[in-house]
């Protein structure tokens, strides 16, 4: 076979699986066509000012209005002002944000040059803990905040390989800056690609630190803007958000832990997860901090030996979790530690979950503490109906002493 030839049937597999990887993931989700709005799709879309008037798209950009996901409630104006509140426009965009995703997961792992791109993209593309973020139209900040995500590490990658590389480096800012702005939790992204060079060129030069930046400025301005928002918008101060520094750190081991195995074994997936009592004087509360930090340990001395790939997949992981483990000011964190910002804003699959004061109307959790039977009801429920609920009467899933009690019509 000729090179010609060879370039051509290549061609055509990758067309094929771009093909199939496509009509899998709109046949999985064609359920979705005869959904409906839920929960907080009242404050972000459907009862909105800024979406359906009096105000208007300036005042998403410059008002309080917009929370701080301005480019996802750009986009609804957009839809608003084309197919109204007609709920299937949406829900077709969310699923194509999320189609486009898993093509573009794809070339990503291409160009990392990892062997199974397509199976690891179409593993994600289907795995569970997505169907939230892709079924529920104000998840939209994760499916749009997910492409620009990708797209911005793709065109980065494409800037090492290109002698004029310019336009793709301006294009990963660009990108980026849309990522933060469709969801905050994206503001790893300079860290992210650090680690894609070190897997990819086996280190980081001085230079490559200075290429990276801007990336750390666009960073540091969304994380200042996001708490700024949350403390003094969102009113994320007070005794509720007191707690030790040790307190977050253990708390943050175990939503780790937490996390990775929701990714493994899914099952059971709830909307609301209950605040974590952890409690240091409890020699079992280290033992997730203990485990992190072995494993930890481990693969860094083993990092250039055959644990290598493992050790660029942890430190992926936690690395995109931060922003949404209890070491940040996170405002759904108030009554759990497990948030739901960390869905699809990356292709690591990561997930959520709200909090609220003693009485609150129950938000979702992120799409790994879901269960999708539970969505079927959702689609069905009149928002009129919705139910206040206590922290005494949130589910909870497999916290060993911590009495649950599961939501009547969980949506």
């Amino acid at each position: 076979m000729t090179f010609v030839e060879a370039r051509f049937v290549q061609w055509w597999v990758r067309l094929l699986g771009a093909i199939v990887l496509l009509l899998v993931v709109f046949l999985v989700y064609a359920r979705v066509g005869a959904a409906g709005f839920i929960w907080d799709d009242e404050s972000h879309l459907t009862q909105n000012p800024c979406i359906i008037g009096p105000l208007g798209l300036a005042d998403i950009w410059t008002s309080a209005s917009a929370v701080y996901y301005p480019l996802v409630l750009t986009t609804f104006w957009i839809l608003h002002h084309f197919v109204g509140l007609n709920p299937l426009p949406y829900h077709i965009l969310n699923v194509a944000f999320h189609a486009a995703s898993a093509l573009l997961l794809w070339r990503v792992l291409v160009q990392l040059r990892m062997r199974g791109a397509w199976l690891g993209a179409a593993i994600w593309a289907l795995h569970p803990v997505l169907v939230q973020s892709v079924a529920w139209i104000t998840e939209m900040k994760n499916t749009q905040s997910a492409l620009f995500y990708l797209l911005a590490i793709s065109c980065f990658l494409e800037s090492r390989d290109r002698k004029r590389n310019g336009i793709f480096y301006w294009l990963t800012i660009f990108f980026f800056v849309a990522a933060i702005t469709s969801k905050p939790s994206t503001v790893m992204l300079p860290v992210v690609l650090a680690l894609c060079l070190w897997w990819r060129e086996g280190g980081i030069k001085q230079r490559d630190l200075r290429l990276l930046l801007p990336f750390v400025l666009v960073s540091l301005l969304g994380s200042g803007w996001t708490i700024w928002e949350q403390k003094f918008h969102s009113h994320a101060a007070g005794a509720e958000w007191v707690q030790t520094p040790l307190q977050r750190i253990l708390v943050s081991a175990d939503a780790i832990w937490f996390y990775l195995l929701k990714l493994i074994w899914p099952h059971p997936l709830i909307f609301i997860y209950p605040r974590w009592e952890v409690e240091p004087s409890r020699w079992f509360a280290w033992i997730p901090l203990a485990a992190l930090l072995v494993v930890a340990a481990v693969l860094f001395i083993k990092r250039n030996t055959a644990l290598r790939p493992v050790a660029f997949a942890f430190a992926y992981f936690v690395i995109t979790l931060f922003p949404v483990l209890d070491f940040s000011l996170q405002l759904r964190q108030r009554s759990f530690p497990v948030s739901r910002q960390h869905g699809a804003a990356g292709p690591d699959g990561r997930r959520r979950c709200h909090g609220g004061g003693e009485n609150w109307d129950p938000p979702v959790s992120d799409p790994s503490s879901f269960d999708p039977g539970y969505l079927i009801g959702a689609w069905r429920t009149d928002l009129s109906s919705k139910r206040k609920v206590s922290r005494s009467h949130l589910p909870l899933s497999g916290h060993p002493g911590t009495k649950s009690k599961m939501l009547d019509g969980r949506i």
